[in-house]
């Protein structure tokens, strides 16, 4: 993980409440997300714990981890068979290819209030009543900076897509990769929930904030927030609360970035601003701190960057 001196490091989980089961399914009455921490007790665990994948934090390496220790963790509630891994059991239900708005089947990457539970139940062929697969568990995801997630997200769909990036260099793709954050992130601020845009590239421009929050009542979905800065400490420390110290990370990613050309610091001030308006949320929640206050330091870093050693 890069250093980026104007982004701040996130706080650890902290306690919230002497009795956190009595309030983590409400926001304060403002909604204000400031000083909005997860945490468990060891001595509060009740049910077994599962995972929510939000695209590009770590997902597929935590899926993995649960897999080589027999468990059917986030994308392995949905279907049993993926490309080059198998789950240990086939889910209770396994979910369609297709789903009735026609969006490529990427359930997993779905928030937990998106999945379409009564338009697949009525359009099922078998008579199938499709139910939360996350509802009987304890639940942790991973938030990561916006900025970086964004860098991130192109090269995913560098790889993809070959065609996007192929022969680029400098500043040419530079221009590229602002170009496509800044589509995606426009997408997102002019979308409804429900539409299309919303799950732009298989859901991978969601906004993190909407996983574990349910609008407009504030309602939180998800008990436990790691940060990908931090994830091996804050990782370790959950699976030793529900007693799952066989479940250890990989040593590699299992998704790992092929080019790292272009950085955080590659972004330009719109992009930046755009990210900040769409994702403030998220900010918020992870702790993370906003770079375009810090412009005049941000185009130094650019500089210092640029200057031959």
């Amino acid at each position: 993980m890069e250093n980026y001196p104007i982004n701040k490091k996130p706080h650890p989980n902290k306690p919230i409440s002497d009795d956190p089961w009595e309030i983590w399914n409400f926001l304060p009455q403002d909604k204000s997300v400031a000083g909005f921490h997860y945490s468990w007790h060891e001595q509060k665990i009740k049910r077994h714990l599962n995972f929510v994948h939000i695209a590009k934090n770590a997902g597929s390496s935590i899926v993995q981890a649960a897999i080589q220790a027999n468990l059917n963790w986030g994308d392995c509630l949905f279907r049993q068979h993926w490309p080059g891994r198998t789950c240990p059991q086939a889910p209770v239900q396994t979910w369609p290819d297709d789903d009735p708005a026609g969006w490529r089947r990427v359930w997993w990457h779905l928030p937990i209030q998106s999945l379409p539970l009564e338009e697949l139940s009525e359009n099922s062929t078998t008579g199938a009543i499709f139910t939360n697969p996350y509802q009987d568990f304890d639940l942790f995801a991973v938030i990561r900076n916006p900025y970086d997630r964004a860098v991130s997200e192109f090269y995913y769909h560098c790889g993809r897509y070959p065609n996007l990036c192929s022969g680029l260099h400098g500043r040419r793709a530079a221009r590229v990769m602002n170009r496509n954050i800044q589509k995606a992130c426009k997408l997102q601020l002019r979308t409804i929930k429900t539409s299309a845009d919303y799950v732009y590239h298989e859901c991978h421009w969601i906004p993190q904030y909407d996983f574990f929050v349910h609008e407009p009542k504030g309602h939180r979905k998800i008990d436990h927030l790691l940060h990908l800065e931090t994830l091996e400490e804050e990782f370790d420390s959950l699976m030793k609360a529900y007693n799952l110290t066989h479940v250890r990370l990989p040593s590699q990613p299992v998704k790992p970035r092929n080019n790292d050309q272009m950085h955080v610091l590659n972004l330009t001030m719109s992009t930046i601003k755009l990210i900040e308006v769409v994702y403030e949320h998220d900010f918020v929640l992870g702790e993370y701190e906003m770079m375009s206050p810090k412009w005049g330091e941000f185009l130094e870093m650019q500089q210092l960057r640029q200057t031959p050693q």
